[in-house]
């Protein structure tokens, strides 16, 4: 394969992993950045000039979907933490809540 083959196949995973991060199908993700991987390390066996190489990323806007993806999923990554976040807050509200009710009738039955 020639490098601007190498480079379209290189463009459309990242249009797949953007596509799948925003549906939030995380499942295939793995298997999309082992691919990508793939990809660059078939990139790197080929001979070029770093113009040719820019040229091409240029001419495929492969910078810009890259920046997009690394922006969609910092996104949901931070949504998602602030969902695990509230999801700790809510569980330790609940330990505290029940574990009071329990001591209270833990005295209760002692007394009577």
């Amino acid at each position: 394969m020639n490098l601007k083959e190498e480079l379209i196949n290189y463009k459309n995973l990242t249009l797949e992993l953007i596509t799948n991060v925003e549906k939030e199908d995380y499942d295939r993700l793995d298997i999309l950045l082992s691919d990508r991987q793939n990809v660059i390390e078939e990139i790197n066996k080929l001979t070029y000039s770093k113009e040719e190489f820019l040229c091409l990323c240029r001419n495929l806007d492969i910078l810009v979907l890259n920046q997009k993806l690394i922006k969609l999923s910092n996104e949901k990554k931070s949504a998602i933490r602030k969902h695990i976040d509230e999801l700790r807050v809510s569980k330790n509200a609940n330990k505290s809540y029940n574990k009071k009710f329990a001591v209270d009738s833990v005295f209760f039955n002692k007394k009577i």
